[in-house]
């Protein structure tokens, strides 16, 4: 389900319980994601961890926000910083060669910002992707993890002339919903070009 931005802010500032799934919902995955690649490698759940942190430290906390932007710079700096806690925190039990590996780049490079802008596109997109319908959502997401019409087509008992309406009719429902260059960006990851 998509949220409007005064939904995510009233769940925010009011701290409703029920309605906390909300943010979790809109930023999880997406802060899961950029956890990972600061600390470049897929590990036994850190980023799950940092993440789920960050969001019991802002539900204790007393912020209020008055933008989805600034809770947004917000959610992104501080799993940076939880980011750069566990690599300090671990430095000790780590191999000196492994170091590197471990180390965060600086929140305010390039390469930060790139990929705190990959990952908001990343999070644009599948929430518009969470308002088709079910057949559409599949659709799109079984293409998404490279699968073919006629793999599609196969797998959910429907016509590959099927597959490419409901594709071509998922693509005009998510560009409506998201930037031109988010959906350029969707475009790639459908078809890497």
């Amino acid at each position: 389900m998509r949220y409007s931005d005064e939904q995510i802010l009233e769940t925010v500032n009011t701290k409703d319980k029920v309605l906390y799934k909300r943010l979790y919902d809109t930023y999880y995955a997406v802060l899961c994601r950029y956890a990972s690649k600061l600390l470049r490698r897929r590990s036994g759940g850190e980023e799950e961890d940092i993440v789920q942190e960050v969001f019991i430290g802002l539900w204790e906390g007393d912020q209020t926000f008055t933008d989805v932007e600034a809770l947004t710079a917000y959610l992104y700096r501080s799993v940076y910083n939880g980011c750069a806690n566990f690599v300090r925190d671990r430095k000790e039990s780590v191999a000196p060669e492994e170091v590197e590996d471990l180390l965060p780049v600086e929140f305010a490079g390039a390469e930060n910002e790139r990929a705190m802008i990959e990952e908001e596109y990343y999070r644009q997109i599948y929430l518009a992707i969470d308002t088709l319908s079910e057949q559409r959502q599949q659709v799109i997401r079984k293409a998404l993890a490279g699968k073919t019409n006629e793999v599609i087509a196969a797998e959910m008992s429907i016509s590959v002339n099927t597959v490419k309406t409901l594709k071509k009719n998922a693509y005009e429902d998510i560009r409506s919903q998201v930037s031109k260059v988010e959906f350029a960006f969707f475009l790639f990851l459908m078809h890497g070009v």
